[in-house]
């Protein structure tokens, strides 16, 4: 093969690539963000996550089916069972009392929200319902109306 149809047939290849990119591109994950909090700190950022709603806690979570099987492990009492493995993919939220009057509907799903990115929520603060990480997201509520226009219908 010559060198022509060589680079004819990469620059097919990386075309193909680039069209064949995930829709997702620009969505992070509570993990993306604790890994890295000092690149996100006070960024405006997309984050999909299992949501937790509830008078004891306030949170997105890594997926439904990390949760599960933290809370799992955690119910079986294991000796083995390392809980400090899980608290990475935990983010709090910051400005939980904006979601609560739809807590019924939005507890419990995976949600993707839009919201201001918090280093250091934690620093100089008590928050019961607050993962372990001292970070967190202000949830831009206008956003999450307009992502989720069914739940807050009247």
């Amino acid at each position: 093969m010559n060198a022509g149809v060589s680079f004819l047939a990469l620059a097919l290849a990386i075309a193909g690539c680039v069209h064949a990119a995930p829709t997702g591109v620009g969505v992070v994950s509570p993990g993306d963000l604790n890994a890295a909090p000092e690149q996100y700190r006070d960024k405006t950022v997309v984050v999909k996550g299992f949501l937790t709603l509830v008078p004891e806690a306030h949170n997105l979570y890594q997926s439904k089916e990390l949760k599960a099987e933290f809370e799992r492990l955690w119910d079986a009492e294991d000796p083995e069972f390392y809980p400090r493995a899980y608290q990475a993919y935990c983010l709090t939220i910051a400005n939980p009392d904006a979601l609560t009057i739809k807590a019924e509907a939005l507890d419990g799903t995976t949600v993707t929200v839009k919201g201001k990115f918090l280093a250091d929520y934690l620093d100089g603060k008590m928050d019961f319902g607050a993962c372990p990480l001292p970070t967190a997201i202000v949830i831009d509520v206008d956003d999450l109306r307009r992502r989720y226009p069914s739940i807050f219908t009247n």
